[in-house]
């Protein structure tokens, strides 16, 4: 009973978190980014690095857990199920696009090493940019809501020299509204920090 009850509890919370809102679309989460042409072509890699994920106690589509007022937490994914490497991608891969980049989504898998990738990527003739995910995840509760990630972004060039690791690291609380959409707009924001760093932006223009 306290199961069933349980999961009552799950569906009433999410109905009530998501409410009929319309769910944003990549494009319309897409970072505004404003490289034009001179960044691409461009491979985009997204590597889900989360150690939850790497020992399958979350899935890949793992976004964060939304908690009841007595603190039992519930793992929600993407909205659209999708593993997160693909989720962010999109959005990465639009936002360049957008900007009038030509650009390219790589597909990832769990388990897939950085160093691996990066020789794939290497091989492919094209500067490539990679997110690797450590941390990416939402923890919300009725008295409390915050965001917190841990990501390094590499830069290669077209004969796969790494130009650039940039490590970021950091919690934010969740904006007001949906949690779909306000997770949405909150990765947005943080492509458009990462992406506008100095040495990311010089290594991308290069």
């Amino acid at each position: 009973m306290k199961a069933y009850l349980k999961v009552i509890f799950a569906g009433i919370l999410g109905l009530y978190l998501t409410g009929c809102a319309s769910i944003m679309t990549a494009e319309q989460a897409a970072p505004n980014l404003s490289f034009q042409e001179d960044a691409g072509p461009l491979v985009v890699a997204v590597l889900d690095n989360r150690p939850y994920v790497l020992d399958n106690d979350k899935k890949p589509s793992f976004e964060g857990l939304i908690r009841s007022s007595f603190g039992i937490p519930y793992s929600y994914g993407t909205a659209t199920g999708e593993a997160m490497s693909v989720y962010l991608g999109k959005r990465i891969e639009h936002g360049f696009k957008a900007s009038g980049v030509d650009t390219v989504l790589y597909p990832t898998t769990v388990g897939m090493t950085k160093e691996n990738l990066l020789q794939e990527l290497s091989k492919g003739g094209k500067k490539s940019l990679v997110v690797s995910l450590s941390e990416w995840k939402y923890d919300h509760h009725p008295f409390s809501k915050a965001s917190y990630y841990d990501v390094e972004v590499t830069v290669l060039d077209q004969q796969g020299n790494r130009l650039v690791d940039k490590q970021f690291t950091g919690k934010d609380g969740i904006p007001s509204g949906h949690i779909v959409n306000a997770m949405q707009q909150l990765y947005k924001a943080r492509f458009e920090q990462f992406l506008s760093d100095a040495q990311i932006e010089q290594a991308l223009r290069r």
